[in-house]
């Protein structure tokens, strides 16, 4: 039994069960349903966008910590790469004068 089949079969028994008058009200509370449904994952996924931004503000607040702990100059003129590429180098120059 094919997919067409099986949804000739549930639409002739929804058909049954509610009777012909209830089908355009179904139908509504569907289309509301799917609605629902269609906020409530744009609100998630507006809020996992959220905390994406909150985890690169901390990882930036980090990194400038731990350059003005290795003094490095200009920290809020560098990107966060350059800044980390700069961390990395104070850090190798540190352990070879040791």
């Amino acid at each position: 039994m094919g997919y067409e089949n099986l949804l000739i079969v549930v639409m002739v028994a929804i058909a049954l069960l509610f009777g012909a008058k209830k089908l355009p009200e179904l139908a509504r509370s569907l289309g509301r349903a799917q609605s629902e449904f269609e906020k409530a994952r744009m609100d998630v996924r507006q809020g996992i966008g959220g905390l994406g931004h909150i985890e690169a503000s901390e990882k930036r607040r980090k990194l400038e910590d731990i350059a003005s702990k290795l003094e490095i100059e200009n920290i809020n003129s560098l990107s966060d790469e350059e800044l980390h590429k700069k961390i990395r180098e104070s850090i190798k120059s540190d352990n070879h004068d040791v």
